[in-house]
């Protein structure tokens, strides 16, 4: 049995007289994690009474020179019976001492080697002397009482008993709690989709606003981004409740070249402004970055050159290659249910044809927002 209590006596000698003390010792902060003792309170019952006129368990006399009194913590027929369980491994005690015949001390331990130290001090002519004491048992959950000199009688109660528990006593503080909270949320997956049919598209170079519900040649299997003086869509997504506050978040673009371009040619793409909607709340303005574009200059947006993997197919947009584009948001300001709103550009007309050389558009077929 592991033995995880711990009975702490000290001896003083002052004036020729012998004073006890007993200590208790719990579980603190200092304590490293493992198993160990942890104390469960009971009513208090009587363990033991050496008196003969009121004699509890097996001894009915008193205690003399350098007699030792074996108590087990499970014996039949006392108050205590059926109350301490057979996974006890140690008792918390009151213990009195009553008619001492000569001034002495009490020593309580759990067998073996006697330790050389007091749990109680009686002598002569005092009244009945208790103490608190905490002991550990024997594997068969016994303990020993030795007296030093002359006799006296015992009398002791339980109130308590330790059985071993595996602890983590790491006490920790509000931030680690709310690391591991948001740490367990961080592992819920979490996908949200944008339909392409209802985002909405604006050419600066007519002012014509547009979706695909509304019908239109622009783009008929997705969202296109024609090579005019400048072009945008608008889309957004509410933040699910599975999002872990102020993680950055990836939107992916899914896209492909159209129809009759080179293949090799590039795009601009531009993040044309983004932001977070909550209510009652100014609206947010997080910080956003192109995966393997460049850092945005003062006063510019944030961009990625793309390159065409294939010309496009002149009869079916199923036979282009569809790649990816990512946008990651800064989440620092962000939480569960704030609507994000972005546009997407293609900068063509008058960038230098260095960075947007493709002469056809750009279609976007799919958008979806995930956890960076």
């Amino acid at each position: 049995m592991k033995l995880r209590a711990i009975s702490a006596t000290l001896t003083v000698l002052v004036a020729g007289t012998v004073i006890g003390a007993a200590t208790q010792h719990f579980a603190s902060a200092g304590i490293s994690s493992g198993e160990r003792a942890v104390l469960v309170s009971i009513t208090p019952c009587r363990l033991a009474d050496t008196r003969p006129s009121s004699q509890v368990g097996p001894r009915s006399a008193p205690l003399g020179t350098g007699d030792v009194h074996t108590i087990s913590a499970r014996q039949a027929g006392v108050p205590c019976s059926g109350l301490i369980p057979a996974d006890a491994s140690a008792l918390s005690l009151n213990v009195t001492s009553i008619g001492a015949t000569r001034q002495s001390f009490l020593t309580i331990w759990p067998g073996g080697d006697r330790p050389n130290s007091s749990s109680l001090n009686p002598s002569p002519g005092q009244p009945p002397v208790p103490n608190a004491v905490s002991t550990i048992l024997s594997v068969d959950q016994t303990f020993d009482v030795y007296n030093d000199r002359g006799s006296v009688d015992l009398v002791v109660d339980v109130n308590g008993y330790y059985v071993d528990h595996d602890h983590d006593d790491r006490y920790y503080t509000k931030s680690q709690v709310d690391g591991a909270i948001a740490e367990s949320t961080s592992a819920a997956p979490w996908n949200v989709s944008m339909p392409i049919s209802s985002a909405f598209w604006f050419d600066d170079s007519t002012s014509e606003t547009w979706t695909i519900a509304s019908g239109g040649s622009k783009a008929p299997d997705g969202l296109t981004l024609q090579n005019i003086s400048y072009g945008r869509f608008w889309h957004g997504f509410t933040l699910p409740p599975t999002y872990r506050p102020g993680t950055d978040v990836k939107i992916r673009v899914s896209w492909m070249a159209d129809t009759d371009n080179v293949v090799g040619c590039t795009f601009r793409l531009e993040d044309n402004g983004t932001s977070a909607y909550r209510p009652g709340v100014p609206d947010l303005q997080p910080a956003t970055a192109f995966v393997g574009g460049p850092a945005a200059g003062g006063g510019s947006f944030p961009y990625v050159i793309l390159t065409a993997s294939n010309e496009g197919s002149p009869s079916s947009f199923t036979d282009n290659d569809v790649q990816v584009a990512e946008l990651v948001v800064t989440g620092t300001d962000l939480l569960p249910g704030d609507q994000v709103q972005f546009a997407i550009a293609r900068r063509a007309e008058p960038t230098n044809a260095s960075q947007d050389s493709c002469a056809e558009g750009l279609t976007v077929v799919a958008l979806s927002a995930v956890p960076a």
